[in-house]
Parts: C-alpha cells; structure tokens; sequence
C-alpha cells in the first residue's frame, strides 16, 4: 500500500490530518461553551445563590452533563474520533512507508512528521483523560448566560 501511496501523497495526507486537528480544538470548545451557557441560562433562571445578575455558577453536574451531551450526542465530535483513529493508523503506516526507503526520508523530516501524528494521538488521549478528571474534582464553573 505505501508504494500505491506514495511519499508525497502520505505528506499530503498527515497535512490533511494535521489540519483537521487544529481546527477541531476550537470546534468542540465552542459547542462545549454552547452547551455551558444554556446550563447557565437554567442556574439564572432558578435565581438564588449561584446568580449574581451577570454570572451563573454553573454546578458540576450541569457542567459534566454539558460536556457528555457534546461528547456523545455531537456528529462533528463522533466524525472526530473515528478520524483521529485513522490519523493513528495513518501516521503508523506512513513511518513504515517512509523508512523504506531513503528516497522517501530525505532530512528524516517525513519520519519526524509521522512520529509527530502519531504522539498526537496518545496526547489527545491523555489530554482527554485529564480534562474528565477535571470534570470530576471540579465544583463549579462561572459562566455568563447568553441575553445577559
């Protein structure tokens, strides 16, 4: 397969790969905060201690109920995980394709590229785990609704 790809589509490829992680951090930041501000919007309307008229403080189970909406119920967010998957494999078989050959690996940039997608992956994993772990041990988050 690394033959039928070839070197310079493999780079066009990790390129792509690339792209698509960068612009998916801002995307699930957004849909995350969404999701917080319609928490916050319920904590204003119920009044009371958490709403200090600009502010809701948003308690743990709202804010881990926001990010399981967007992490299980979002299509952009499940199109992502199976991509990232692929970006593994992608970054996997593109080392072995390119440490085939020399030709392929001039300056060990295109080696550096596929060890780099790859570490990424385990980087978002661990990324993830710590932000669940936040979640968990977190109280409250300040949010401010939309309208207000």
């Amino acid at each position: 397969l690394g033959q039928q790809v070839g070197a310079y589509h493999w780079l066009y490829g990790q390129f792509g790969f690339a792209w698509l992680n960068l612009t998916f951090a801002p995307y699930i930041r957004h849909r995350l905060w969404l999701n917080l501000q319609d928490a916050s919007q319920k904590v204003a309307a119920e009044g009371g201690a958490a709403w200090d008229g600009t502010t809701a403080k948003v308690p743990q189970t709202l804010v881990r109920e926001a990010f399981s909406n967007v992490f299980w119920h979002d299509i952009g967010v499940c199109m992502y995980v199976f991509a990232s998957v692929a970006s593994l494999w992608w970054s996997f078989n593109g080392l072995d394709w390119v440490e085939a050959s020399d030709a392929c690996d001039p300056g060990g940039f295109a080696s550096m590229a596929a060890m780099a997608g790859s570490a990424f992956f385990f980087f978002l994993v661990v990324y993830f785990a710590c932000f669940w772990l936040y979640l968990k041990c977190g109280s409250a988050m300040e949010v401010t609704p939309v309208g207000y």
